[in-house]
């Protein structure tokens, strides 16, 4: 009988990131929400209720796992000496850029 080699653990990530992000993917459509995006006319969180909570938890997986598969791809070395751009300041900068976000921000401070 042919056995089919262990997963690695970067693959059973990946898995669980598509199968979570699918799920919150439905509801928001289902629900006719916007998805989550950087866009300038986007929302400004993703908008779960906090009785959604299979979703919520789909959620928390996404997250959990991209920071895990993160690190992982880096390495250890990278990850502990702090080489390089870190995750989140190169996926800012990245949707940042096209919106001129840095530059359309107001000239004074405005409390809310």
């Amino acid at each position: 009988m042919f056995e089919m080699p262990p997963t690695s653990r970067i693959t059973e990530l990946a898995a669980t990131i598509a199968e979570n992000t699918a799920i919150v993917d439905q509801y928001l459509t289902a629900n006719s929400l916007p998805t989550p995006t950087f866009d300038v006319d986007g929302p400004p969180a993703v908008p779960i209720p906090h009785h959604e909570t299979h979703v919520l938890a789909a959620q928390d997986a996404v997250i959990a796992c991209t920071q895990e598969l993160h690190n992982l791809m880096k390495g250890p070395t990278e990850m502990l000496m702090g080489i390089g751009v870190s995750f989140p300041t190169s996926t800012h900068l990245r949707a940042c850029a096209p919106s001129d976000v840095a530059t359309r921000r107001p000239s004074t401070p405005t409390m809310s």
